[in-house]
């Protein structure tokens, strides 16, 4: 499930960070504190926030151990 927020760049689940960062730069928001569902990993989830638009809505990027695990 791909989807292109950043040029022409289509990102997915299981993409690197680095890649999303690279297609998209620097995300509006990184939030490190909270997520609402539990994961089986020791490290803590990012989330990158993008706001591709003023008018559209921001869209929720979680990456956990630097791989892409959710879009919302």
């Amino acid at each position: 499930n791909a989807f292109s927020i950043c040029g022409n760049t289509s990102i997915s689940v299981g993409d690197p960070a680095n890649k999303v960062y690279g297609a998209c730069g620097t995300p509006s928001l990184v939030n490190n504190s909270y997520i609402n569902q539990p994961i089986p990993s020791s490290s803590k989830p990012e989330i990158w926030v993008y706001q591709p638009g003023q008018y559209q809505p921001a869209l929720s990027l979680t990456f956990i151990d630097g791989k892409l695990q959710s879009i919302d």
